[in-house]
């Protein structure tokens, strides 16, 4: 879950909480006054009920039939009206005889000659009525009026407004939500440019900077945090590709001149056979490590970047062939068979690519030299040239395949890692550098590397480096 979506879910949250609150207490206020409201209509029927029934000597006939003729038009909902005294002897009454709408409440008529007036709800039926017991005196004597009715414009009112209210709370609550959303991706908004950065910074281009706002914020502080680390690390690494360089530059040479020493050394037919052996060995560990010296100066130089080094539009397959014939020299009575797949375009083009020829050679003599050497002298390999299209892009494609003793799963992750060897492969001559020179330097030409690789039965790697457009 992205902070974004939480962010938007607890504004969301929030703004409900509080509006849910709100509904409640404005249906609880509304509620309370239409019961109040209701009340005070039915005080009024209860008030000229005893008017009608106990007063009538006292109207002349016209004013009564006034009040007798409004009484009736003014009747409420499911009315029921009773005037009794005290001692249960009734002297009117609306409700056909039903005796529930006064009797279900056998103590209320204690309670309204205690207290004057009692006001409650009952469930009759499916319907809920709203009674009064109203103690009315006349003539020194006591009596009781009861009046009960369905408050269905109460009712009416408070269902409006249970749904007014419910369409309101997920209305709002959508909106927050959206409201949220956008308020949250508009504070992230540095944040993601941030992680798209620093998604985009390698080793090999630790010269970006994160774009930094005039701004005292968390987020300014942050991005400045992160040039900072940035900083540290671009002196950190040119400081060991420096090393690297020149440690491998001051050693080529006298390493070169030992080899030439030995060499000469070796040219002496006088020398017995224990010094000769002895020097042999000399010459081949001394050719070893010029050879990793020289894997270290290339792998310094791929990774110092894409623009400290010289580019050019090249042939693909020319890159290739200059690399066999090194290959060739040195494995020479192998087996290499070349296979062109696709090779030329729809219009019978070449294939081109922008990169440094002596790297990219050096990377693709590399990939053919490890097929050779960890495969049986009489077996062969596969080199295959082509290309590839995709919807964003076109590509060079080369796939080398051996039949030789492959590569363990929990190892082919590793293999693109400086002086990472197999245990398998310990007693094979190798510096541990070229597979890990060999991606440094296809990534830094925004191209691909992958491997397969089964043991016993062989591998196969396939780099695919970015065809120039203008050469199609």
């Amino acid at each position: 879950m992205t902070i974004r979506f939480q962010l938007a879910l607890l504004f969301m949250v929030l703004v409900s909480l509080i509006l849910t609150g709100f509904a409640i207490f404005a249906y609880v206020r509304m509620s309370i006054e239409a019961e109040q409201d209701f009340d005070a209509i039915l005080t009024s029927r209860a008030i000229t009920a005893s008017v009608i029934v106990l007063e009538e000597d006292k109207l002349d006939s016209a004013k009564y039939n006034i009040v007798k003729r409004e009484f009736d038009v003014s009747q409420l909902p499911e009315e029921r009206i009773v005037v009794m005294d005290f001692h249960n002897t009734i002297l009117f009454r609306n409700d056909a005889g039903e005796p529930r709408f006064f009797s279900s409440v056998p103590s209320a008529l204690e309670a309204v000659q205690k207290v004057g007036s009692l006001h409650f709800t009952q469930e009759i039926g499916d319907k809920e009525y709203r009674t009064l017991y109203q103690r009315y005196h006349d003539n020194n004597q006591e009596f009781v009026i009861i009046v009960s009715a369905v408050d269905k414009r109460g009712m009416e009112t408070l269902r409006d407004m249970r749904r007014i209210l419910g369409y309101g709370i997920v209305g709002v609550l959508l909106f927050s939500f959206g409201a949220g959303w956008l308020f949250a991706r508009r504070m992230l908004a540095p944040v993601d440019v941030m992680t798209r950065l620093a998604e985009e910074i390698s080793a090999f281009d630790l010269h970006k900077r994160i774009p930094e706002a005039d701004k005292n914020d968390e987020i300014s502080r942050l991005a400045h945090a992160f040039n900072g680390m940035f900083d540290r690390l671009e002196r950190t690494f040119t400081a060991q590709r420096h090393f690297i360089a020149h440690a491998s530059h001051e050693l080529r040479t006298p390493l070169t001149a030992s080899e030439g020493e030995l060499e000469v050394a070796l040219m002496n037919e006088s020398l017995p056979d224990g010094a000769k052996f002895a020097l042999v060995e000399t010459l081949d560990n001394t050719r070893q490590l010029r050879t990793m010296v020289n894997d270290l100066l290339l792998l310094a130089r791929a990774e110092s970047g894409v623009s400290a080094i010289s580019q050019e539009n090249i042939e693909f397959a020319e890159i290739v062939f200059e690399a066999l014939d090194h290959v060739q020299k040195r494995f020479t009575g192998r087996t290499i068979h070349v296979n062109f797949e696709n090779f030329v375009g729809e219009n019978e083009a070449p294939i081109y690519i922008r990169c440094n020829a002596e790297l990219m050679r050096v990377a693709v003599q590399n990939i053919i030299e490890n097929a050779l050497k960890y495969s049986a002298n009489e077996t062969s390999i596969m080199v295959s040239i082509g290309f590839g299209i995709t919807q964003t892009r076109q590509y060079a494609r080369l796939t080398v395949e051996d039949f030789g003793i492959g590569i363990a799963e929990e190892e082919q992750e590793r293999v693109f890692e400086p002086f990472v060897r197999s245990e398998r492969t310990y007693d094979i001559p190798g510096t541990g550098i070229g597979l890990a020179l060999v991606k440094t330097i296809i990534t830094q030409h925004d191209g691909t590397i992958s491997l397969k690789s089964t043991l016993n039965a062989g591998t196969i790697v396939t780099i695919m480096l970015p065809r120039i457009q203008g050469s199609i």
